[in-house]
């Protein structure tokens, strides 16, 4: 079962579904920010591939974002500095903190 129809996933699904990088909503984040914010103190949640209800979540530093972008897009070094820079401003628009 994909990880956004589960209804109420637990803290341990949560933690899976962040490091399989599997989409899920931000009511579902909703339900477990708390706890999340326990196991990643000091940490940012981005969704890359946002739709209307949620993406696929990467927790980071948020000094850190160039990395995030540079391992989700693979060539991203290849992308002209305007379109660098519109990803950076979506995805600092997409972030919050746990």
């Amino acid at each position: 079962m994909n990880f956004y129809k589960i209804k109420k996933p637990t803290t341990i699904q949560f933690i899976n579904a962040i490091d399989n990088m599997q989409y899920f909503t931000m009511e579902q984040l909703e339900t477990k920010r708390k706890q999340l914010r326990l196991i990643y103190p000091d940490f940012y949640i981005s969704f890359l591939g946002m739709t209307n209800n949620g993406g696929y979540p990467v927790i980071h530093d948020y000094s850190d974002i160039e990395s995030v972008l540079s391992e989700y897009y693979k060539d991203w070094y290849q992308w002209s500095e305007e379109d660098q820079e519109n990803e950076r401003e979506l995805i600092a628009y997409q972030t919050i903190k746990l």
